[in-house]
């Protein structure tokens, strides 16, 4: 599912802004990239595309909201506050495109005739073009089986710039809170990848852990009596180190150190089961010793793998083959001149079918 085309009239400091994405000539995602001084309107802007992703999986799952009795809440609330000053309402049009047809977000506040628009624009978004004089809509037009596949096999993420991922020194409980935790379970009605990620290191190390242990699996050990699709599966797995080493790529490309490797360590003797080896001789402890810039810059794009393939394993081996829309909010913070000119355009590059979605302040980022 990407994000094709997407329509923005008088919200917030945004009078009018209408655009088509970009896709290279066999269909890849071009990344895009929102930038603009404080204020003019670069959060808005994504806040209207989590929005979409946030009412898309409402109809397909139950745990992308929390519930409000027997009512969802929106990611964004339609308010008058949000219409650009001096005008009497706001319009907010988004179309997606899947293998299984266009997918389309609306959103109206205040008094807006539907009928004064071109006939070109109401043909485009016509299945959510519905809303009445006066008074509030939001609407979409999903089908909910579509959207369940969607969901599933990409990776639809938002990051936002209030993101973080707390270092090893500090003492949750100093602060009472703890860090985010989410289920892993899988069940028809749940996704278990929440569009929102504002941290996510406990839930990604986890997953790391897995994905080390699996690089590990003796398959010559492993009872005999299997089916031959089953057979075929586990000899298939052991091309799961692959994935191991696909993290590492993503450490070697943050860290600049290209043999830098996960360890595994015995829980009684080191700090952390997972630490780092360095090419120097070095060893970070822990991932959670990485800096404030390298922790989330690494477990943003580990989460875009975690997510992908949560419906298919195999999508950790091939990170070509991810698909989904990811949105970043202020990419360039708490982030080096040299991880924004260097390393992020990298990792961009490892997920060419992920359509990224990024606001920045930095020049930098935009030269890389």
């Amino acid at each position: 599912m990407y994000l094709t085309e997407i329509y923005l009239e008088n919200t917030g400091p945004i009078s009018k802004f209408h655009v088509q994405l970009p896709f290279t000539e066999d269909s890849k995602p071009l990344p895009v990239v929102v930038v603009g001084p404080n204020g003019s309107g670069k959060s808005i802007f994504l806040s209207y595309i989590v929005d979409a992703l946030m009412e898309f999986a409402k109809k397909a799952f139950r745990d992308t909201v929390p519930l409000d009795g027997l009512n969802t809440p929106y990611f964004r609330v339609i308010s008058p506050r949000a219409i650009r000053s001096g005008a009497s309402f706001s319009l907010s049009l988004l179309r997606f495109k899947t293998a299984g047809g266009d997918l389309h977000y609306g959103e109206k506040a205040g008094r807006l005739d539907p009928k004064t628009y071109s006939h070109d624009l109401r043909s485009v978004f016509a299945p959510i073009w519905r809303w009445q004089l006066e008074g509030n809509y939001k609407g979409v037009s999903p089908d909910e089986n579509t959207i369940k596949t969607e969901m599933r096999k990409g990776a639809h993420v938002y990051f936002p710039a209030s993101r973080r991922e707390d270092p090893d020194w500090l003492n949750p409980r100093s602060l009472n809170v703890g860090p985010d935790s989410h289920s892993i379970g899988r069940f028809n009605k749940e996704l278990a990848k929440p569009i929102r990620v504002e941290t996510c290191t406990e839930a990604s190390i986890s997953w790391i852990l897995d994905v080390v242990l699996d690089s590990l699996v003796d398959i010559g050990r492993l009872t005999p009596n299997l089916s031959p699709e089953k057979a075929i599966d586990l000899q298939n797995r052991q091309i799961l180190r692959q994935a191991r080493r696909n993290i590492e790529r993503i450490l070697q490309a943050i860290l600049q150190d290209n043999t830098a490797e996960l360890c595994l360590n015995f829980r009684n003797l080191a700090p952390s089961r997972l630490s780092v080896q360095l090419s120097n001789g070095l060893t970070i402890p822990s991932l959670q010793a990485l800096s404030e810039g390298q922790s989330q810059l690494f477990h943003l794009f580990a989460t875009i793998i975690r997510y992908g393939e949560r419906d298919d394993i195999n999508m950790s081996i091939r990170l070509s083959d991810i698909t989904g829309v990811v949105l970043i909010d202020e990419i360039d913070a708490h982030l080096h001149p040299s991880l924004q000119y260097e390393v992020v355009p990298q990792l961009i590059k490892l997920f060419p079918k992920v359509q990224f979605i990024v606001s920045s302040h930095s020049p930098l980022f935009l030269l890389g």
